[in-house]
């Protein structure tokens, strides 16, 4: 019976993969939300710059509460589409580090 049980408790891979596809495509458009917004021709010279690296921060963010969706549903399975995708929710949250930096005037733009 405990078998049978612990058999229940083990993740899919195809419900995992499938729920990381689904949950990519909503990290995806934050991160691209965020590559437009600092593509605004006039994202450095604008007043509004704070506002705009807010908004980078928020979407970035939820990118990563995203990515941490499949992550999480990986559970203790390791695979390379694990590894990956903490491999890009790192690199995401070293990019909220750096607008953060650069907004505490740790770091200058020029």
């Amino acid at each position: 019976m405990a078998y049978i049980s612990n058999l229940s408790r083990k993740p899919n891979p195809d419900k995992v993969l499938k729920v990381c596809v689904s949950s990519f495509g909503d990290a995806i458009y934050q991160m691209q939300r965020s590559t437009r917004e600092m593509n605004h021709e006039n994202f450095t010279n604008d007043e509004s710059m704070s506002h705009r690296l807010f908004n980078l921060t928020t979407w970035l963010g939820a990118a990563v509460n995203i990515q941490q969706t499949c992550v999480d549903e990986f559970g203790s399975v390791k695979s390379d589409v694990h590894d990956h995708v903490v491999n890009v929710q790192t690199l995401t949250r070293h990019a909220i580090c750096f607008i953060n930096l650069y907004l505490e005037g740790a770091v200058q733009m020029d």
